[in-house]
């Protein structure tokens, strides 16, 4: 969801889908990942709702901050019920889910948890400077629905793991 220009599209396997809804960015992707199946659609709207609900088993996104929640809530919408092992696979900021009131409200109403966060560091994802560091430090979110520990998770260093 919110592909961009198909940087983590490019890892993503044969038969994938990515949504984008920046023309631009939409035919970019296309080029640089051609064994994905490309959609310029726009992932919050009613039309891809139904379109999509109950269909994948796994949703992968690196959101702009702006539209983080409603691109998990989508998210969540989009993944195989009947599969115990559907996952959402989110870049987010390591503090999204507790650096607003707001935000951590909603994390503790919603039926989903953080079952795995692999701490990127402070990596920039911009191709004119791939050696770059943000002030921010991301995250790699494994999301799950269900409440079941949902106030703890594994951290993993993934920068210190040697898997960056």
């Amino acid at each position: 969801l919110g592909a961009g220009l198909g940087r983590l599209c490019s890892i993503l396997p044969r038969g994938s889908k990515a949504v984008e809804i920046e023309q631009d960015r939409f035919e970019n992707g296309g080029k640089r990942t051609p064994w994905i199946e490309w959609l310029n659609q726009d992932v919050l709207s009613i039309e891809f709702y139904q379109a999509h609900y109950n269909s994948y088993d796994i949703v992968v996104s690196n959101p702009d901050f702006e539209v983080a929640l409603p691109f998990i809530v989508v998210g969540f919408h989009l993944l195989r019920k009947a599969n115990k092992d559907a996952r959402l696979y989110y870049i987010l900021p390591s503090d999204f889910f507790e650096a607003s009131a707001l935000r951590s409200r909603i994390f503790k109403l919603l039926d989903f948890k953080i079952e795995v966060e692999y701490k990127l560091g402070h990596l920039t994802y911009l191709e004119s400077d791939p050696l770059g560091q943000k002030l921010t430090v991301d995250s790699l979110f494994v999301l799950k629905l269900g409440r079941e520990d949902k106030f703890q998770h594994r951290v993993v260093n993934a920068r210190l793991a040697g898997m960056l």
